[in-house]
């Protein structure tokens, strides 16, 4: 038997809500050539009846004790025998067509290695909430990926052998293990792309794993990667080094502390004067001071203004990307 072209990799804990249209979504995919491995990660549901009731020769199912996401996805990226692997979460949902523009994208850019898309944000319906735009080039990738995540995860079609060559995922990142793992990634020189349409939709739903807790541990997360990479990157004169100045200072702003974000902020305005029209959005802000915007943040007032404008103008504030 040949070998697929992709390899489809989803764990799966207690999903049964979302789970049949989320298998069915890569199941219809146009491109076909394919196999789906499916990881059940102790699941104490319907899940494990769901998926078995699929008879569909390209699914490869396994079922496990409770190991977390970061040991599935490992052990599905060990079980895959394609070249390429594609991510998909059990409560979300495909495009028919992703694995093919992605696939055929791949193909006729050698110098990329791993494509993500933009996607939708969807209701327990599947109803439209917002369509969610990401920097679409490497060098807008890489810029914004310390400061907020520039790739939807379930949507990447990457390299297996850039996966093995960086060590895959690990543990140590919690809630932010994607995260952690395109940094290195990126620190490696690895190529991305980010495909200008909606391939995916991210379900925002009740059920999920989006306490405030978690949404805390996740930003702690992200900002400890964050800071890890913009030091790896950054080594020498940072004091004079406005780039660096500006990162750190939308890091500060995003995930850590408003007064520290304003410092750096006012840092690389000193040395480049010329960018205060973009920069002076983040400092007014941070004017406000760290309790301030922290009580309006944890009311979700900021991230509500922020959707209205990008609802408006048609325009993703949340996508950052270099000045030059």
């Amino acid at each position: 038997m040949n070998k697929p072209e992709i390899s489809v990799v989803m764990p799966v804990y207690n999903a049964e809500k979302f789970l049949e249209s989320a298998i069915k979504s890569i199941l219809n995919q146009t491109f076909t050539d394919f196999e789906f491995i499916i990881i059940d990660d102790g699941s104490k549901d319907k899940s494990s009846e769901i998926i078995k009731s699929f008879n569909d020769a390209r699914i490869k199912f396994f079922e496990r004790e409770k190991q977390g996401i970061v040991e599935q996805l490992n052990f599905g990226i060990e079980k895959s025998s394609a070249e390429l692997i594609a991510r998909m979460d059990s409560d979300d949902l495909c495009d028919s067509t992703r694995l093919e523009i992605q696939y055929n994208y791949l193909k006729a850019n050698k110098d990329i290695s791993l494509v993500g898309s933009n996607f939708n944000m969807i209701d327990e319906n599947g109803k439209v909430i917002m369509q969610k735009n990401l920097p679409e080039y490497h060098n807008e990738i890489e810029f914004m990926m310390p400061i907020i995540s520039s790739l939807q995860h379930g949507s990447i079609l990457v390299q297996k052998k850039v996966l093995v060559e960086t060590g895959g995922y690990k543990t140590g990142s919690l809630f932010a293990e994607d995260h952690e793992l395109f940094l290195r990634m990126l620190l490696a020189g690895i190529k991305m792309y980010n495909i200008q349409i909606p391939l995916c939709s991210y379900r925002i739903w009740a059920g999920a794993s989006t306490s405030n807790s978690k949404h805390k541990i996740q930003d702690v997360s992200v900002y400890k990667n964050g800071i890890y990479y913009l030091n790896n990157i950054y080594k020498e004169n940072l004091e004079r080094n406005f780039n660096y100045q500006y990162r750190i200072g939308l890091l500060e702003y995003h995930r850590g502390d408003i007064n520290s974000a304003r410092k750096h902020l006012f840092l690389s305005l000193k040395l480049k004067p010329e960018r205060f029209f973009k920069l002076s959005r983040y400092l007014i802000i941070s004017m406000l001071g760290d309790t301030l915007v922290k009580w309006l943040r944890s009311r979700g007032i900021l991230g509500k203004i922020s959707i209205l404008i990008s609802k408006y103008t048609n325009k993703d504030f949340h996508i950052i990307s270099p000045f030059d």
